[in-house]
């Protein structure tokens, strides 16, 4: 759904900002995943990369484990153009991502976040999945009220 809306004529009037909360329990390797999208978002054209990188997560999730995901992943990631290896790998060995990290987590219990996705739309909170009509209807209704 966050891919279409992506895509979607919509996307150019809202901005979209992805933050850390790993489900451990749900994926064992979610935390390090997420350590991982962190620094792949540090680099130059971050934003793609980290994209890319969580639609790789997402339908990749039932193939990774701990044991496979570092090398899954890093083979991904060299199949984007630029990526620096050096960069992430220091960025990974430094604990900025865990700074980054517990920050997103902070912030999350502040929001009173307790699953993902949750997604806020100008203070409108969905959590779960909503469908895409619904997401659509709050995103038409938002754009709306900042016109006024």
């Amino acid at each position: 759904m966050l891919k279409e809306f992506r895509e979607s004529e919509a996307s150019r009037h809202v901005t979209l900002f992805y933050r850390s909360f790993p489900l451990d329990g749900a994926h064992p390797w979610a935390r390090t995943a997420g350590l991982i999208a962190t620094c792949v978002q540090a680099q130059r054209d971050g934003e793609s990369y980290f994209i890319d990188l969580a639609d790789f997560f997402f339908s990749e999730q039932s193939k990774l484990t701990m044991t496979t995901l570092k090398d899954a992943t890093l083979a991904h990631l060299r199949t984007l153009g630029g990526f620096n290896e050096q960069e992430f790998v220091g960025c990974m060995a430094s604990g900025a991502a865990e700074r980054q990290m517990a920050a997103d987590l902070d912030s999350a219990r502040i929001a009173e976040v307790e699953a993902v996705p949750t997604i806020f739309v100008n203070g409108h909170k969905i959590q779960g999945v909503p469908t895409s009509e619904q997401f659509r209807t709050v995103i038409k209704q938002s754009i709306a009220a900042s016109k006024k």
